[in-house]
């Protein structure tokens, strides 16, 4: 089935998935989906940094409140 081989692409990006992506070979998909959980680790990567470099200029006790409230 062909839906099936959008199943990487949609457990990295979500749903509901563009049309185009039908079109594409399972080469192409497997390219896509390992590109969007490159991208998605970047951002996490690039999300922690900023935040870190955010609550350094803040005291101690108000950083860590702040992280917890941030991040869970």
């Amino acid at each position: 089935m062909r839906a099936d081989r959008l199943q990487p692409v949609r457990d990295t990006f979500g749903e509901p998935l563009p049309d185009g992506l039908q079109a594409l070979s399972d080469v192409e998909l497997a390219d896509l989906a390992a590109a969007l959980r490159t991208a998605h680790a970047e951002q996490a990567r690039a999300l922690d940094t900023a935040i870190d470099r955010t609550l350094r200029y803040l005291p101690w006790p108000l950083s860590s409140a702040v992280r917890r409230v941030l991040l869970g």
